[in-house]
């Protein structure tokens, strides 16, 4: 079974809920921000640390394989979630947000569950050998033509996918992000870059080119690759916001009432 540690902010009534995914080499805190406007917003929220980071028990990373069954464990969690009155506080549609490593488990936890009706990635990438091939490029450094000519190069590709098959002892299961985007399954998507995404900005204008479905596109100053603070904290968390209150409207019913539904 899968564990691990976060945060689940409760409006202790029946609401739609989402579930919030941080990049590799982060934690949960880095969502807070965000994570409290949604629920402010009316949606309980959910928002955890990733194998292999902050709390949880799990020290490896899987890099984005074994990462969407845990995310998919975390959908499986909030069905059971009920108040102290019996009822279950999951009502409605849940949404998805993800940066990084946490959006490409979305896009692809996104097409295995019918409950989810809206995704939010920033920075994402669209299979594990593109993003082993942006972080050997990270740690060689970009200002070295021959290291990224050496990173560029068929071995090297081929190497770094032998050796994430030795690291995660199973062959990779899970549809890439690009295939993901391109089955329709009536969801709602919004790609978001900064400034400083990078070479995964690109990623993630080719992933949202691709996509099938109701889709948007949006850079702003700064992404979450990094702790956003005051100002740009403030209007990211507002934009995101606003396109789960779009995708995922919450019902202005009392608790108790039965939602029309179309």
């Amino acid at each position: 079974s899968t564990q691990t540690v976060g945060w689940f902010l409760s409006r202790d009534n029946p609401a739609p809920a989402i579930i919030l995914s941080h990049g590799y080499g982060g934690n949960r805190s880095e969502l807070l921000t965000l994570s409290f406007e949604l629920w402010k917003a009316g949606y309980n929220v959910l928002v955890y640390d990733l194998r292999g980071h902050g709390e949880s028990p799990v020290k490896w990373s899987g890099l984005g394989t074994y990462e969407k069954e845990d995310l998919l464990s975390a959908i499986r969690f909030l069905r059971n979630r009920t108040n102290e009155k019996g009822q279950n506080l999951l009502e409605g549609p849940i949404g998805l947000y993800g940066v990084e490593i946490g959006g490409y488990i979305s896009l692809i936890a996104s097409t295995q569950d019918p409950i989810i009706k809206a995704v939010v990635v920033d920075s994402v990438y669209p299979d594990l050998s593109r993003f082993m091939n942006h972080q050997l490029k990270k740690i060689v450094g970009n200002d070295s033509e021959m290291a990224n000519r050496l990173v560029d190069s068929h071995w090297t590709t081929q190497l770094t996918e032998w050796a994430m098959q030795l690291y995660l002892m199973r062959r990779e299961d899970s549809v890439p992000a690009l295939d993901s985007v391109a089955t329709a399954s009536g969801r709602k998507l919004l790609f978001i870059t900064g400034k400083n995404s990078g070479r995964l900005s690109e990623m993630t204008r080719e992933l949202h080119y691709n996509a099938k479905e109701n889709k948007q596109f949006v850079e702003v100053e700064q992404s979450r690759l990094i702790r956003l603070y005051d100002t740009a904290s403030s209007d990211y968390d507002a934009r995101v916001v606003a396109f789960f209150q779009e995708a995922i409207p919450i019902s202005t019913d009392k608790p108790g009432q039965k939602t029309k539904g179309k």
